[in-house]
């Protein structure tokens, strides 16, 4: 598949390309979204979507990776905030929507590289531009366990700086830049005593990609790096824990096999129904919260059409009914 990736410069977005090349896409385009020139703020935009900071060195991340850079500028705001997203003009959203019409128009794209591991708020809006532009997302990371992708991350070589840093117990005279080897013992022992999230999903840090597998040049850093920020204020995330997780792995909710039916058999259907009387309380208690994931990753198989991976029934609350395989 011809993939386009969304890029921040950051580690994530670097590590889902290499994981994007491993299952056999070719990444033939680069994408990435600034700060408009009039806002007056040129290093970090208040985005929920959108890492800003170290905007100026894309064109250095794309020189490395000898590929094409498509570029726009960040016009709109967060609208339309909600858990479900529909298309709003003025949303920022819809600016990622513009830039990739244009690189599928320009490039012939058929999926889309995006590196989300946490955010619900992330992931639901870029499906809904790929839903609109029939572009498949490809979100590898999306959900793995922060420890073990951060070690991944270091022993792949991914070689990324701290550009940021904006939480409790990291201090940007002794933090920033430094790589992601230096800072995993660091970011461990902060998550043990304070909840940090050590891939930085809480907003906690950001990076930049100096040099990876990908590459074909390697990025030096020659000058001293400028404190972008050092504000103990953090993004708006979606934050789960490992007990969270893993509450989801209960019960499936729908397997699709292929599998040959015998001679003389065309077709074959098991049904599982609930017989409600309309006339009491039980149909308002049948409601139910669900979670849909379009995008292919690791976590949890792409939903077909309409379906849910995760169905929570309000009427009991710590059941979840979710699909463990799709074949």
């Amino acid at each position: 598949m011809r993939v386009v990736a969304l890029i921040s410069g950051g580690k994530d977005s670097c590590y889902n390309m290499m994981q994007c090349v491993a299952a056999g896409h070719q990444i033939v385009a680069l994408a990435n979204l600034r700060p408009a020139e009039n806002t007056g703020q040129t290093d970090e935009l208040d985005s929920y979507m959108y890492q800003t900071v170290g905007h100026h060195a894309i064109d250095l991340y794309a020189d490395a990776l000898d590929l094409p850079l498509y570029r726009g500028f960040i016009k709109g705001t967060s609208v339309n905030t909600g858990r479900v997203y529909t298309a709003c003009q003025e949303d920022e959203v819809e600016d990622l929507y513009q830039l990739m019409k244009l690189v599928k128009d320009k490039e012939g794209v058929e999926g889309v590289s995006v590196g989300a591991i946490l955010s619900d708020y992330q992931r639901v809006r870029v499906e809904d531009v790929c839903r609109r532009l029939n572009l498949q997302p490809l979100a590898y990371l999306w959900h793995w366990n922060q420890e073990i992708l951060l070690k991944e991350m270091i022993s792949s070589n991914v070689q990324a700086i701290i550009i940021k840093v904006a939480a409790f117990g990291l201090d940007p005279d002794k933090h920033l830049g430094k790589t992601l080897g230096e800072m995993e013992p660091i970011l461990l022992e902060l998550s043990e005593k304070y909840g940090v999230h050590v891939c930085g999903e809480g907003g906690e840090y950001e990076t930049f990609t100096l040099d990876c597998p990908l590459f074909k040049k390697k990025i030096v850093v020659i000058f001293k790096i400028p404190k972008f920020l050092n504000n103990p204020k953090t993004s708006p995330e979606l934050k789960a824990s490992e007990e969270d997780i893993e509450e989801y792995f209960c019960l499936q909710n729908r397997v699709c096999v292929e599998t040959l039916l015998p001679d003389g058999v065309l077709f074959c259907i098991d049904c599982l129904a609930h017989k409600y009387d309309m006339a009491t309380d039980d149909v308002v208690n049948d409601e139910k919260l669900v979670m849909h994931v379009q995008s292919i990753s690791h976590w949890a198989p792409a939903s077909i059409g309409p379906y849910s991976q995760s169905i929570k029934p309000l009427s009991s609350p710590e059941k979840r009914f979710v699909v463990l395989k799709i074949a």
